[in-house]
Parts: C-alpha cells; sequence; structure tokens
C-alpha cells in the first residue's frame, strides 16, 4: 500500500501562494493554448550550424519546399527516426526555425503555422507543443474509441482549429499504437 504525507511538500509555501496556485494553473493553460494556436516563434533558438549530415538534409528540404511558389507545392511529408539521444527533437525545434525564419523573411505573406504535438505529456512539453489527444480531439476514454465519430461540432472545431495551422509535427511518433493511428 502506498502512503503519501503532504506535509513536508505542504511546509514549502504559503496559504496566499496555495490559494494562488489554481490561478497560476490556469494562465499556463491558457497561455499554452496561445502558444500552440499562434504563428511558429524562435522561442528559443537553435544553432543549426551544428546539424549532423542527416539533419542537414532534412532542414534542406524543408527549406526547398518553401522556396517552391505556393501554387505548384506538394503536402510536405517527412518522417525522421532514430535511437533516443540522435537528434530527433533537436531537428523538430531546427525546423520550427526555419518556419519562423520564412514567415519574417516573406512578411507572413506566406505564413506557415504549426501544431506541435507528441503522444505524452512530458514529449509535448519538450517541445512546447501539447499531446495528441487534445491537438487531434481525440477521445482518451478506450470506451469512446469506437462511440466517438468525429462529425458534428467536433468535427466543426476541429476544422476551425486546423483551419490556423498547416503544419503537424509529431515529436515521438513510435510512441503512437495502432489505435490511435486507426481513429
Amino acid at each position: 500500500r502506498l502512503s503519501f504525507d503532504p506535509t513536508p511538500s505542504r511546509q514549502k509555501w504559503t496559504d496566499g501562494e496555495i490559494l494562488d496556485m489554481e490561478s497560476w494553473l490556469e494562465f499556463k493553460k491558457e497561455e499554452t493554448k496561445a502558444n500552440n494556436y499562434q504563428f511558429v516563434s524562435a522561442s528559443k533558438p537553435v544553432d543549426v550550424t551544428t546539424a549532423t549530415d542527416g539533419q542537414k538534409v532534412a532542414l534542406e528540404l524543408v527549406d526547398e519546399w518553401l522556396q517552391t511558389p505556393t501554387q505548384n507545392r506538394e503536402p510536405f511529408r517527412m518522417a525522421v527516426y532514430g535511437f533516443g539521444g540522435t537528434g530527433k527533437s533537436y531537428l523538430v525545434k531546427a525546423i520550427l526555425q526555419i518556419l519562423h525564419e520564412h514567415n519574417v523573411r516573406t512578411a507572413n505573406l506566406d505564413p506557415q503555422k504549426a501544431r506541435k504535438a507528441a503522444p505524452t505529456g512530458i514529449a509535448g512539453v519538450n517541445i512546447e507543443g501539447q499531446t495528441l489527444h487534445r491537438v487531434l480531439k481525440l477521445p482518451t476514454d478506450n470506451q469512446k474509441w469506437l462511440k466517438a465519430p468525429l462529425n458534428g461540432e467536433r468535427l466543426a472545431n476541429l476544422q476551425l482549429d486546423w483551419d490556423k495551422s498547416n503544419w503537424l509535427i509529431i515529436d515521438e511518433i513510435s510512441m503512437v499504437g495502432s489505435k490511435m493511428w486507426g481513429w
């Protein structure tokens, strides 16, 4: 049986700070929501000169696609796989930086807006994104997988959300299960 005594942790904060936590959490939720619907930003610059040869190829492909006139563009799809520690999350951040630089260079005449997602909350935080469930409005209860068709108001809300974005960047895609792919 697991027992937890909150007393030592509770003593770290004053009563006022504890009462403030709920409003701080609400603020952080709204801030995260706003950040995921905005243009791509370069909040933490990435030094692309340190990219590996493989990462440089991927970055060049993104840049080449952005240079293509919009009327000639095919949908851009790329999958990046590798063992842990090979720089996949670094590459995601570098791609986001390239999109931001493109927006600045074109004065947002061809705005590139990205939604960043991952299968878990921790992985989502690592790329300043959200979970796939939140971004794609996927049900989280196993019973609802079959009972919750994507139609009506849920579909309209998803389309409205995606009207603001034209890139979906998924980190830690190897953690996405077959049930989620099939939904």
